[in-house]
């Protein structure tokens, strides 16, 4: 459908973010989003569309930094996020795509 590839819209529900390695599953056409402070360099954050191979991921160079990660999906489609990051979990949202809610 056309609003699979258009921008991201106003609409988001908050998620609660689970253990690194922890997946889930788009509930529409949209983009997850996770940012997290690290506590140390060298913390990482990895999301991955499983059903796709489409894979972000970040590095944080200090410690105290905000690392963010957005990563588009289907509706239907599996996520998995690894990280290392230690520090606090500032969101992880799901972001519908325009025309879906």
């Amino acid at each position: 459908t056309v609003s699979s590839w258009s921008m991201p819209s106003n609409k988001y529900i908050d998620l609660t973010l689970g253990a690194s390695g922890s997946t889930y599953t788009a509930p529409a056409n949209g983009w997850y989003v996770v940012s997290k402070t690290s506590t140390a360099s060298g913390q990482y954050m990895n999301m991955i569309n499983t059903t796709n191979n489409i894979s972000i991921e970040t590095n944080v160079t200090a410690s105290g930094n905000w690392t963010r990660c957005y990563l588009p999906v289907k509706k239907g489609d599996k996520i998995s996020i690894a990280y290392s990051v230690a520090g606090t979990t500032n969101y992880f949202r799901f972001i519908y795509a325009e025309g879906e809610v």
